[in-house]
């Protein structure tokens, strides 16, 4: 009888014990929220076409034709960790094809990532240039074509650049 009462407790013990450890469930993940934006000056935007390919909540690379001066996308994801960004390509219109003899340039991009009370505000992609028609391709092609703005955010919600992150 001692040595039923003694295992009986033993047991009581040993899933005390276990509970106390905690549930075999995760605590939930506070979801980070991203939100993309893209701004072009008109002459940017009517000098060219313009692709924003970005990831969306579950990492996966998604795109969307710019049909405005100003593209935006908001996504939110719980996977860390989380790849989150955009990628500009642009098609510019060759020389012969700019109907005005100088071109005000500007584009700039942004992300804003929120976690809880953490959040990152940033503009890696800002640039503006008053420029001759001879020169609209080749400066759009080097300030706005294949730029990357782009961050991955672990599961403590620290976000680091990436501007090698792939969107293809």
């Amino acid at each position: 009888m001692k040595k039923t009462l003694l295992m009986l407790a033993a047991g009581v013990a040993m899933v005390l014990g276990m509970s106390a450890c905690g549930s075999s469930k995760d605590e939930p993940v506070e979801p980070a929220t991203a939100t993309y934006t893209v701004t072009l000056s008109q002459d940017t935007f009517d000098a060219g076409t313009y692709i924003v390919r970005f990831k969306d909540a579950n990492n996966t690379n998604r795109f969307e034709v710019m049909t405005s001066t100003t593209w935006t996308k908001t996504v939110t994801t719980s996977r860390f960790p989380a790849q989150l960004g955009f990628k500009i390509d642009a098609s510019v219109k060759n020389e012969t094809e700019l109907t005005k003899d100088n071109y005000s340039l500007a584009a700039t991009g942004t992300i804003a990532i929120k976690r809880g009370v953490n959040s990152l505000n940033t503009t890696p992609l800002n640039f503006s240039a008053e420029v001759v028609k001879a020169n609209v391709e080749r400066t759009i092609d080097k300030e706005v074509d294949d730029v990357v703005v782009a961050y991955i955010v672990n599961s403590e919600g620290q976000a680091s650049f990436n501007n090698k992150m792939s969107f293809e």
